[in-house]
């Protein structure tokens, strides 16, 4: 039981102080973008699994450990009819097994519900789209899909078709180098398949609105891809041609859309500041924190590794 505390109190904390913190780590060591989106994406699985994996511990803590076998006897034995006594409920453990179906649940209505919304989100932009946008050919051999719209406008539509859309105010306001820096950072966000990632940070953030980890990650996860998208485009164009076409399009008004990945709505100041003064060197930085990542992400399911290995050895 001491051990389900202590575990209790960690994820409350982590859950309230985790992502300032991690978001203070990754900024004083400038770890590049796929570094941070691969620490963010850890940590927030890494809270949801422990999050599950302690309400499962919880129901079997009488037996002495944190065993596989423990929760599992005491599911069956909560619910047993007794001779004589009627039926009766040993609570610890079957409040460890409500929380662990209330948490799976809980998981698999935002996922259900995320997956929906952004069907439905798509589906709308795909019909909007048949309708007034027009395939136009763009700098550099590529073409993209141009609609009519005073507001700036850059998405990718994940999918096989790989759908870049740029709004009519978009292709007036950048020069060709520019709009064509525009194209390779949308393209980066296809090739990396950032629609994915972003999905399974959302669903966790709308599972469990009221963490602050869950919160920060989804945010940090997102500029990440964005960063790693910037980084992708200034290999080709160059880092001040990147940033100049963010600044353009964040000051002619800019908009998101559901459910995809925009080149200049999220964090444009922070981006244009990473992609003008680049850290000298992002390899060490980066294997630690692939190193801490996966730590971080075995570390709950190895805690009952060890028990539960002894706990089927002492059942042979």
């Amino acid at each position: 039981m001491t051990a389900v505390a202590i575990t209790c109190a960690v994820l409350a904390l982590s859950g309230w102080a985790g992502g300032p913190a991690l978001r203070l780590l990754l900024s004083r060591s400038r770890a590049d973008p796929a570094a941070a989106a691969l620490t963010w994406g850890a940590c927030a699985l890494a809270w949801v699994s422990t999050c599950v994996i302690t309400a499962v511990a919880a129901a079997g803590w009488s037996t002495g450990g944190w065993e596989l076998v423990g929760p599992l006897r005491h599911a069956l034995s909560a619910w047993r009819l007794t001779y004589g006594q009627g039926f009766t409920v040993d609570v610890p453990p079957a409040a460890g097994l409500l929380t662990a179906v209330a948490l799976t649940g809980r998981l698999a209505w935002a996922v259900v519900s995320t997956t929906r919304g952004r069907r439905r989100a798509r589906q709308g932009l795909h019909l909007w789209l048949a309708q007034h946008g027009v395939r136009t050919a763009m700098p550099g051999g590529r073409s993209a899909v141009v609609v009519e719209d005073p507001e700036c406008l850059a998405v990718c539509l994940p999918g096989r078709a790989g759908l870049v859309v740029l709004s009519s105010a978009t292709v007036a306001l950048l020069p060709t180098d520019a709009l064509a820096a525009v194209l390779a950072h949308e393209q980066a966000h296809q090739r990396g398949h950032h629609h994915l990632a972003t999905a399974v940070s959302g669903t966790l953030h709308r599972a469990f609105p009221g963490v602050r980890l869950l919160a920060d990650a989804d945010a940090g996860l997102k500029l990440a891809c964005e960063r790693i998208a910037d980084e992708s485009a200034a290999a080709r164009w160059g880092p001040r041609v990147v940033a100049g076409a963010l600044v353009a399009m964040a000051s002619g008004g800019s908009r998101p859309d559901a459910g995809v990945l925009g080149a200049a709505t999220h964090e444009v100041y922070a981006r244009v500041e990473a992609l003008l003064a680049p850290s000298a060197s992002h390899r060490r930085t980066g294997a630690t924190a692939v190193v801490v990542a996966a730590g971080i992400t075995v570390a709950p399911w190895a805690v009952l590794a060890v028990p539960a290995v002894r706990a089927a050895i002492d059942l042979l």
